[in-house]
């Protein structure tokens, strides 16, 4: 039976197979230029789909064509979950992206975990070394902050947002791009830090489309897993 995954993310659809237990193939369908009818064949016949998502409407649109298609469609949180222990309020409102995440960040180090994901949010979660989920913060991406900064100060708008960073920046365009990525960076090594005196021997997971642009301005060394949500999900189809 085939298998396909989807992450549905504020910004992209990905879209995974899956064939003994290993990603097959991969594909990022921006929402921008996502087209409704090509997404039934785009689950190249899979008979079961595994999810995940930070974007309501788009996921029950989505379980809707697949359910109507005949395709088993199953739920991180809501059909299926790990076996991981929530130790925060509401444990119900626990976004499906970082409980997988959380779990898989686990999973790779059998202990510990501090895992970043940096993509349209960032969110900085912290695991237990008894595999618990302690909590974490939710904050704007790279995108995210530079979209409100043109928004409220649209003379700052028409300039590059990635590209060369310099302290101090000698130009304007090159001054927001190294705000951005100092602000970004800095906020992150002070969550990890504070993180790191709940356990000092949690190792760092880190995941996302924007990750690598902000690693080098990073006093720490992670461990990069773009498909860190995938690969929890097939964790979990190969214990069910």
């Amino acid at each position: 039976m085939g298998v396909a995954i989807l992450d549905i993310g504020n910004t992209n659809l990905k879209i995974y197979h899956i064939a003994k237990n290993k990603i097959t193939g991969r594909e990022i369908i921006s929402w921008k230029t996502f087209d409704v009818s090509s997404f039934i064949p785009r689950l190249e016949n899979a008979k079961k789909v595994i999810m995940t998502s930070v974007v309501p409407d788009k996921k029950n649109a989505l379980k809707q064509l697949m359910l109507d298609a005949k395709v088993e469609v199953q739920i991180v949180g809501e059909d299926i979950s790990p076996d991981i222990l929530i130790k925060i309020e509401n444990p119900e409102t626990l976004g499906s992206d970082r409980l997988i995440g959380a779990y898989e960040g686990y999973s790779m180090v059998q202990g510990a975990a501090i895992v970043i994901d940096l993509g349209t949010a960032l969110t900085i979660d912290f695991i237990s070394s008894g595999k618990e989920f302690m909590g974490g913060i939710i904050a704007p991406g790279l995108r995210a902050c530079a979209n409100s900064l043109v928004t409220n100060a649209p003379l700052l708008a028409g300039y590059q947002l990635f590209g060369e960073v310099n302290l101090p920046g000698k130009n304007t365009g090159q001054a927001i791009r190294s705000g951005l990525v100092y602000l970004i960076s800095g906020g992150i090594e002070k969550v990890v830090n504070e993180f790191k005196k709940l356990d000092p021997n949690a190792k760092i997971i880190a995941t996302g489309g924007d990750f690598e642009r902000i690693k080098d301005y990073l006093s720490f060394d992670a461990i990069f897993e773009p498909d860190l949500l995938a690969n929890g999900m097939i964790r979990l189809l190969k214990l069910k």
